[in-house]
């Protein structure tokens, strides 16, 4: 009977606009000090997500975005261009940074792939919004809000950040790396790292 190896530390990598990011060597040669006899690291690849600004698409209403890649919330509808370089089986996260308390909704080529309502969100880079099936080209990408309605605190001032599309799982595989050979990892776009103990 085998059984999975210890995680002894986990570092999430990413920032306000990326689910993914390139770990500093300082951190990637801190995890490696700390494997155990028998240990490795673990890390999983991440591709460069893609980025839709719908800032520098029609406004919500007609209103201007109060600082560069922001919008401000009010019912309406948005869109944008989706650019894909290059297709990846599986289905894409889609991930949205802000606060909204109404209703989100976003549709890729007239489909819609996710709904959602009442992130209050501080100090929250990203959360999930919806999964989607893309094929390399450009799509459009259409964001629908309605704000005050009979839920509580609807109307509240809302925002969202740029839309985040991440490469699906299958993209996204798991690499190994004995301590000696960390530095490998210093140079990649990564989701996260793990210092793995031997398995018991």
């Amino acid at each position: 009977m085998t059984t999975s190896p210890v995680v002894l530390e986990h570092l999430p990598l990413g920032n306000s606009t990326s689910p993914a990011a390139t770990p500093s060597c300082a951190d990637v040669l801190r995890l490696a000090g700390r494997v155990p006899p028998g240990g490795r690291l673990a890390a999983a690849r991440a591709p460069a997500p893609i980025v839709a600004n719908l800032a520098t698409a029609h406004m919500l209403n007609g209103s201007p975005a109060p600082a560069p890649q922001t919008i401000p919330l009010s019912d309406g509808t948005s869109a944008g261009a989706l650019p894909v370089r290059r297709a990846i089986g599986g289905r894409y996260g889609v991930w949205v940074g802000g606060s909204f308390q109404g209703r989100l909704e976003m549709l890729v080529d007239g489909r819609r792939v996710a709904a959602n309502r009442d992130e209050a969100n501080y100090g929250t880079p990203l959360v999930p919004l919806g999964e989607a099936d893309l094929a390399a080209g450009e799509h459009r990408i259409t964001v629908r809000y309605a704000g005050a309605d009979s839920h509580p605190g609807s109307g509240a001032p809302s925002w969202i950040a740029p839309l985040v599309v991440a490469a699906p799982a299958a993209a996204r595989p798991i690499v190994f790396a004995k301590p000696s050979r960390a530095r490998e990892l210093c140079s990649r776009p990564l989701d996260w790292i793990e210092v793995l103990g031997r398995s018991g």
